[in-house]
């Protein structure tokens, strides 16, 4: 009874040691762990497992494997370095066999971080984890059970002594404790005395009593107001909330005098008009005034910048005036280098930047008219003077700028190189016949601008018809005697004509009323040989005409009784002559002519080449022979040409002409002036040609040859020849052409 009693009591006393061994307490969860100060008050720990299920903890439990059943936490931190720790185990109970307990060490309580584990539950014995800590690291070691087991334990350790903690310093090694800082935009750092011998503690800042929630020994802050603020900052390990302070240094505290720097002010700013409302920064400047709006340095820091703003006034807008004497004569605008060629009216033409000293911009107004006239000259008599009137019509471009136009007047002789002035009146009297110009001189007012343009221009009117004017005549120049014909005269002046004064030698006018008549017809009584004369002069406004005169020889009488003239197909045709009692003649022709009765007025005629023929009728009567004539083409097929009537004149100017012979075609263009023949030929092929002048009797007055080509030339036919019917014949090798021409004085 002695020995059972003692068993019980020696079993009850082992128990009561183990459970006063239990200190420092563990904790059923990580989280809850109260932190110890260094892992060797854990050395020496011996405890039992608490049969309490209790499963919160990792999973798995270590990284092989594993889960809580029992398992129990205490948290510690160290100086760092390398540790280890070591269990020991005994008595283990469990209703299923007991295997014995598992154990390791983390760096959190979530288990990411496991630093060393031993889960290998075979049974009692001791078994060590060894790790490298962190200085001042907070790590979390756990025991659990395995299945379950209800096992005794002992803790032994080795290493992990209390860490100590350097000075924090004065913040951002302030000396006074007094920082003082601009109000910025951006934020400001603070720092204490970073820790050098690698163990980190956990810190508390606060400013004015506040905790800021950091835990660095650096951190960076915004006071967005100025004012004085205390800073403070405190480092420890351990845990305050479960009132385990292990090592503390703090707080050490400072002034922070937040101030925002002086205000910049700049001088005065001018604004130009055209920038009015002008945007500055935050704020629109519409009026003159003292302006202030917040900005920032290149540090951030906050300042007040001052403005005084002055508007300036508006520039007085000019006027500019421009006067354009012809179209060449635009303006230019001198900076933007536009042209202006229409007319304006006040238009407004903005200038950029153009004032002096603010570069603001400006505005004038440009006025501008371009000068052009039309001038036409008339003749006109006054007191028997020629007077020549310039009629000018002002074409000037204007907008209606109330310009105001003077006109100065000077005449010159076109052929004066020097202009020398022969009149400044508007009208100018002429004496004799010459080129006159007019130099206009305009004096143009436009507001208070005056500019003289001069403009130049020449009449080319014939004076010679006013001053001292002739005419010409129409008429036969050959009659017979006691014949009857008509003259017209036709005056070169075209204005009224008051009366004709007509002087008849050889013959009597048979008008009633010549002195009214610019044509009269008059029977000539001079015998065959004779010669009489026409003349007349014509009354006008400014002066009598100079007196005109016309020969007419009596003797042979030219008159259109050979019949018209015609273009034939073939070689033959028929004459039909006016009057009886002639005799039909060959005058010209490339070939031999034969009438079936040279005799009779109407008959039949043969040539023997195509080409052009003149034939005349010629009937004698009283001692007078009058003589017709007769053009006929005679073609192989159509003609292109055409053929004159003979009752048309070829007087001085023939118009050009083309005619088309069997194998060639010639350009013809008559003119005859100054005893000299022109004419302009060509031909589709180069050959030569021979021009010939022949007169009614069959003589050859002028004759030349020319080389002539496709391209066409002019030629000239030297005359002497006197006024009358002519024949003019172009020759070449294949062709003859002829051409009736009539030459008048």
């Amino acid at each position: 009874m002695k020995t059972v009693i003692l068993f019980f009591a020696l079993i009850f006393s082992i128990n009561h040691f183990l459970v006063s061994q239990c200190t420092p307490a563990s904790e059923t969860s990580c989280e809850d762990a109260k932190v110890l100060c260094s892992l060797t008050e854990l050395n020496g720990f011996t405890c039992r497992l608490s049969s309490a299920s209790n499963t919160t903890g990792c999973m798995p439990i270590c990284p092989s494997g594993g889960s809580p059943e029992n398992i129990e936490w205490w948290a510690f931190t160290s100086e760092g370095g390398n540790v280890t720790i070591s269990l020991t185990i005994s008595n283990c109970t469990n209703t299923t066999g007991a295997i014995g307990m598992e154990f390791g060490l983390s760096g959190n309580c979530n288990c990411s971080e496991s630093v060393a584990c031993n889960r290998l539950c075979n049974g009692p014995g001791t078994y060590t984890i060894s790790a490298t800590l962190t200085a001042c690291k907070t790590y979390y070691l756990f025991i659990d059970g395995c299945n379950g087991d209800l096992c005794d334990y002992t803790i032994q350790t080795s290493g992990g002594n209390a860490p100590n903690l350097f000075p924090l310093g004065k913040i951002n090694d302030d000396a006074d404790g007094i920082i003082s800082l601009c109000r910025t935009r951006d934020t400001h750092q603070f720092h204490a005395k970073p820790p050098s011998n690698g163990c980190i503690p956990n810190y508390e800042w606060t400013l004015d009593g506040i905790n800021l929630g950091v835990n660095s020994y650096a951190f960076e802050y915004e006071f967005p107001e100025e004012g004085d603020f205390q800073l403070c900052v405190t480092s420890f390990i351990g845990d305050p909330q479960k009132g385990s302070i292990c090592d503390q240094e703090g707080p050490v505290c400072a002034t922070i005098q937040i101030r925002q720097i002086p205000d910049k002010t700049s001088g005065v700013r001018y604004l130009c008009p055209e920038n009015i409302p002008y945007k500055w920064y935050d704020q629109y400047i519409i009026d003159p005034g003292l302006y202030r709006t917040e900005l920032f340095d290149k540090q951030y820091c906050y300042f007040d910048s001052v403005v005084q703003f002055q508007i300036l006034l508006e520039p007085i807008i000019p006027k500019i005036y421009h006067i354009g004497c012809n179209s060449a004569d635009v303006f230019i605008d001198p900076t933007s280098r536009k042209v202006f060629k229409t007319c304006q009216s006040d238009l407004p033409i903005l200038i950029k930047k153009s004032t002096d000293t603010y570069k603001c911009d400006s505005t004038y107004e440009l006025t501008a008219i371009f000068l052009d006239h039309e001038v036409t000259f008339k003749e006109d008599c006054q007191d028997g003077k020629i007077i020549i009137q310039p009629r000018i019509l002002n074409k000037a471009i204007t907008c209606g700028g109330n310009e105001i136009f003077e006109y100065r007047y000077k005449w010159y002789l076109k052929q004066d190189t020097n202009k020398t002035s022969i009149s400044t009146d508007e009208y100018y009297t002429a004496i004799q016949k010459n080129d006159y110009c007019l130099e206009i001189e305009l004096i143009t007012t436009l507001g208070p601008l005056t500019k003289t343009c001069f403009f130049d221009y020449c009449e080319n009117l014939d004076e010679s018809i006013y001053i001292k004017p002739s005419g010409k005549f129409s008429a036969y120049k050959t009659v017979c005697s006691n014949d009857t014909s008509c003259i017209t005269f036709k005056p070169a002046y075209s204005g009224i004509i008051l009366g004709y004064e007509w002087d008849i030698t050889g013959g009597t006018i048979i008008n009633p009323n010549p002195s009214q008549d610019s044509s009269i017809c008059v029977v000539w009584n001079l015998p065959p040989g004779q010669k009489g004369k026409a003349c007349v002069y014509y009354k006008t406004l400014c002066d009598n005409s100079q007196s005109t005169c016309i020969d007419v020889n009596v003797g042979t009488s030219i008159r259109e009784i050979a019949g018209p003239s015609k273009t034939v197909k073939g070689l033959t045709t028929n004459l039909e002559a006016l009057l009886p009692g002639g005799t039909w003649r060959k005058v010209s022709g490339p070939g031999f002519v034969t009438f079936s009765d040279p005799f009779k007025p109407n008959i039949d005629v043969r040539v023997s080449k195509y080409g052009i023929y003149t034939l005349s009728w010629s009937v004698k009567s009283l001692g007078c022979i009058t003589v017709g004539y007769v053009t006929i083409r005679f073609i192989r097929s159509e003609f292109k040409g055409r053929l004159k009537n003979q009752n048309e004149s070829f007087l001085k100017y023939d118009p050009d002409e083309m005619i088309s012979p069997q194998s060639m075609q010639y350009h013809i263009s008559k003119q005859i002036k100054n005893q000299t023949l022109s004419l302009q030929l060509s031909s589709t092929v180069n050959q030569t040609a021979k021009v010939s002048l022949i007169d009614l009797s069959g003589k050859i007055v002028a004759q030349s040859n020319y080389s002539i080509g496709t391209e066409s030339q002019s030629y000239e036919l030297l005359t002497n020849t006197s006024s009358g019917i002519y024949f003019l014949t172009i020759q070449t090798e294949h062709d003859v052409i002829s051409e009736r021409i009539v030459i008048t004085d």
